[in-house]
C-alpha cells in the first residue's frame, strides 16, 4: 500500500471514529427528495473569513455553520446539537488525502477495505454534485449495539480534498440517510472558486 493509499484509508477511518460518539437524533429529520424545491432549507457558504472551502451547501432552516476549537473542521447543525455527539450534525473538514480522481479514490478504499477487518466500505460510488465529481462512501465500524455507519461525500480541493461526513448508530442509519443525502447532494462549488 502506498503512502497516498494509507492516507486515504486512514482519513476515512479517522472520520468514522471522530463521529463514532454521535448520539441518536432527538427530533425527526425533515426530508425533501433530491431535485425538489428547497422549501425549509437555505444555502450557506462554508468556512470563516479566508475560507478554505470553495463549496456551499443547503442546510435546514434554523441550522447554521458552527465552529468548535476542539475540531479542525466546521459543523452544520441545529442550535441545540452537541457537536461531535449528535447524529443530526454534518461535519466538514479538509482531508489530508489528495483526490486525483474518483476512480482512484474508489480503488484505494476497496483495497484498504480488503486489508482492514475493523471496518468495511459496503458502498462506494461516483457522485456528481453540480460541476464536480465526488465519491460517496458508506463506512461501517463495530458490531452489536455499538455498530456505527458513516456516510462521506469526498470532493476535490487541490492538493487535498474536502469531506462532508454524517454518522449514526447502524440502527438509525437507514432512517436518517434520506435527510443526510438531501444535504450532501446539494453541495456545489462556488462560481469562480479555484
Amino acid at each position: 500500500m502506498t503512502a497516498k493509499q494509507k492516507t486515504t484509508s486512514l482519513s476515512l477511518l479517522l472520520a468514522g471514529l471522530l463521529l463514532a460518539g454521535a448520539v441518536p437524533s432527538r427530533a425527526a429529520a425533515p426530508h425533501v427528495a433530491a431535485g425538489k424545491a428547497a422549501a425549509g432549507y437555505h444555502r450557506v457558504t462554508l468556512g470563516p473569513g479566508n475560507n478554505p472551502f470553495p463549496y456551499d451547501i443547503e442546510i435546514p432552516d434554523g441550522w447554521s455553520v458552527r465552529h468548535d476549537p476542539g475540531f479542525e473542521g466546521i459543523w452544520l447543525a441545529p442550535p441545540d446539537a452537541v457537536l461531535g455527539k449528535d447524529s443530526r450534525t454534518l461535519y466538514v473538514r479538509i482531508s489530508p488525502a489528495p483526490m486525483p480522481d474518483a476512480a482512484t479514490i474508489i480503488a484505494n478504499i476497496r483495497k484498504s477495505d480488503a486489508e482492514k477487518p475493523e471496518w468495511s466500505a459496503p458502498e462506494l460510488s461516483v457522485r456528481k454534485v453540480g460541476s464536480v465529481e465526488g465519491v460517496l462512501v458508506r463506512m461501517d465500524t463495530g458490531l452489536g449495539p455499538g455498530a456505527r455507519s458513516t456516510l462521506t461525500l469526498k470532493v476535490p480541493l487541490a492538493p487535498h480534498s474536502v469531506d462532508f461526513m454524517v454518522s449514526s448508530s447502524r440502527a438509525e442509519f437507514d432512517k436518517l440517510r434520506p435527510f443526510w443525502e438531501r444535504m450532501l447532494f446539494s453541495v456545489r462549488k462556488r462560481p469562480g472558486a479555484p
